[in-house]
């Protein structure tokens, strides 16, 4: 006897419960279970808080760093200036990689370097925080503004184009799913 959530037997067939995913609008954020559906609801990153947007920003970078290879494992504070891990499956490469909103840099990482991955436009981008400030250095007027003068840190969620291009090299790309139906 089926409960409606597992697959039940029927004369020898299986009957699989019936699942819909209805479309709702982005104003709609909540999930559902009624019965054997399952609603779910696209939540705007406008109406996240800190913390929740840190944590969507993580599982699209995290999903990004999967497609080459690397389990990322999300560290409760700062360490060694990263926000969490990324494990190739490889085993040898461990990388450090503190998380942003936007391109940023700061000159508290400056000693430990870590790796910056950042969205820009919906791009994830990938690149040691030392050589960001180069590039940030040999494109922009960023180190001369009172900004990075005062306070030691700069961030830009639109950067221009020539620190982009500089960029190029480190650009990661866009989530893409892809699942095991794709091979063939």
């Amino acid at each position: 006897m089926g409960n409606g959530k597992e697959p039940s037997r029927e004369h020898g067939k299986i009957k699989k419960p019936v699942r819909s995913f209805p479309v709702r609008t982005e104003n709609e954020a909540a999930a559902q279970i009624n019965g054997d559906t399952l609603a779910l609801h696209i939540v705007p990153y406008a109406k996240l808080n800190a913390p929740q947007k840190e944590l969507k920003n993580f599982h699209q970078a995290a999903a990004i760093l999967a497609e080459y290879g690397f389990n990322s494992i999300k560290l409760s504070d700062d360490w060694n200036g990263a926000d969490f891990l990324a494990i190739h499956l490889d085993g040898v490469q461990n990388l450090p990689i503190q998380l942003k909103a936007r391109l940023a840099i700061d000159n508290k990482y400056t000693a430990k370097n870590p790796l910056m991955m950042f969205p820009i436009k919906g791009i994830w981008y990938l690149i040691g925080h030392n050589e960001l400030v180069e590039k940030v250095g040999s494109v922009t007027g960023w180190l001369l503004t009172k900004s990075w003068l005062d306070t030691k840190n700069y961030h830009s969620a639109a950067p221009g184009k020539a620190l982009l291009a500089s960029l190029k090299s480190h650009r990661l790309g866009t989530i893409r799913i892809e699942t095991a139906s794709d091979d063939g």
